[in-house]
């Protein structure tokens, strides 16, 4: 078991060298489907939201690409036939080790390669040629993001509620604001699908002096891949301030 997790992290931390990738930069659907289902044997060693994440990650760069294109019949051959390899080799003397190890090096071009697409994919379904995730947290989250030529910044939290929100900042108009929301739910799921958006706030709002005390939210509910819905929430308290503070003194005005 520690031979798996130290080579799930080997291959993690494999430098992304050009030299590694085929001159053509084309993904060999057998071979991603292969990788794909190697890394999913890996990931089910780990524990928790790691092993969540690692599942995600196998079927995000590689294993529903080569669905997609190669068709499930085919998808489906392919599996088997690597799962019938892989439960075939003797797991002592140290022949499992080197076959993983090996696997492990061998599959290494194929998953930079899909990264490079799955990005790419990303970049296309965000509009991100200037919008778009420029630094991370530690853990992968999106730290800031350039969105209309501004710097919106995020803190490190899965932001699945109200109480544990992503705090979100540098907006200065509310098309940037929503824009960079949609592009850290793009980063983190790309695949999955908004169905709604809402804003709220944590106490009620009659009057301009309020908005010193309360916290404003924008509420997003997705649904993921099994259709299921999922919520995700950004305090947007600094950024959409301002603008409510402009809209409740141009109603009093009125």
């Amino acid at each position: 078991m520690k031979r798996l997790l130290w080579l799930s992290i080997l291959v993690a931390a494999t430098p992304c060298m050009s030299q590694n990738l085929p001159a053509d930069r084309t993904v060999d659907q057998r071979e991603a489907t292969r990788c794909g289902i190697f890394y999913l044997l890996i990931g089910e060693k780990l524990k928790g939201t790691d092993r969540g994440r690692a599942h995600e990650f196998a079927a995000r760069i590689l294993l529903e690409p080569a669905m997609a294109k190669a068709g499930k019949a085919q998808f489906t051959a392919w599996n088997d036939e690597f799962l019938q390899e892989f439960l075939k080799v003797p797991k002592e003397g140290g022949q499992f080790d080197n076959y993983l190890t090996a696997l492990a090096h061998k599959c290494e071009p194929t998953f930079l390669l899909g990264l490079l697409a799955a990005a790419k994919a990303s970049a296309i379904s965000t509009g991100a040629d200037k919008d778009k995730v420029v630094k991370w947290h530690e853990d992968r989250r999106p730290a800031e993001a350039v969105v209309a030529g501004d710097a919106v910044t995020y803190t490190d939290s899965e932001g699945t509620t109200c109480a544990a929100p992503i705090v979100q900042g540098g907006s200065t108009t509310h098309k940037a604001r929503l824009d960079g929301q949609y592009i850290w739910l793009a980063d983190q799921h790309p695949s999955w699908k908004i169905k709604s958006q809402s804003a709220k706030t944590d106490a009620p709002v009659t009057s301009a002096e309020d908005l010193d005390s309360v916290r404003i939210f924008s509420e997003l509910e997705l649904l993921d891949d099994a259709g299921k819905p999922q919520s995700f929430c950004f305090d947007v308290t600094t950024s959409a301030r301002p603008e409510l503070l402009k809209t409740l003194t141009e109603l009093r005005q009125n």
